[in-house]
């Protein structure tokens, strides 16, 4: 009787798998662990209310702290306070960064005006100015194309060849 019950034993021992970050906890304590995990995952969310990360259920479920996860020890976890503040900070720098683009969008935008303006009277006057063509963002020309290099051909050290 004792042998039969120490070899069933045996061979469900042999058939449990362990993982390798179970070390010493017990079989019956790592399913009720998971089984946790999974409930809380399968937890139908309330309204207007946004699903657990994973990272919140292991967090809930190993109660973790700074820096340790039971089962898996130390390691690099971030602080919740400081990551989310330094996203609301990293926001803040997008925002006024796009601000800041708009701005230079528009000045240049002004610029290009005026310089379409110049050189219309430029050309009612009959002189001779070159097309100025700037490429745009989804401009996906070849940047060695003629149209994108409005001063190619000029001479820099006499500027007045253009007016002759």
């Amino acid at each position: 009787m004792i042998e039969e019950r120490c070899e069933t034993n045996g061979r469900v021992r042999r058939n449990v798998k362990l993982t390798p970050n179970q070390r010493s906890r017990a079989f019956v304590a790592s399913r009720y662990v998971m089984e946790k995990m999974v409930e809380l995952q399968s937890t139908p969310v309330e309204e207007g209310a946004e699903p657990k990360s994973t990272d919140d259920i292991v967090d809930e479920v190993l109660s973790t702290r700074l820096g340790y996860i039971p089962g898996l020890g130390y390691g690099p976890k971030p602080n919740k306070k400081n990551s989310s503040a330094n996203t609301i900070n990293l926001e803040k720098r997008l925002k006024n960064k796009e601000e800041e683009l708009n701005v230079y969008k528009s000045n240049f935008e002004t610029i290009q005006t005026q310089m379409e303006a110049v050189r219309s009277v430029l050309l009612v006057a009959e002189i001779q100015v070159p097309s100025l063509q700037f490429p745009t963002p989804n401009d996906t020309t070849n940047s060695s194309s003629p149209e994108s290099e409005p001063t190619k051909g000029l001479d820099r050290d006499s500027p007045n060849k253009l007016f002759h």
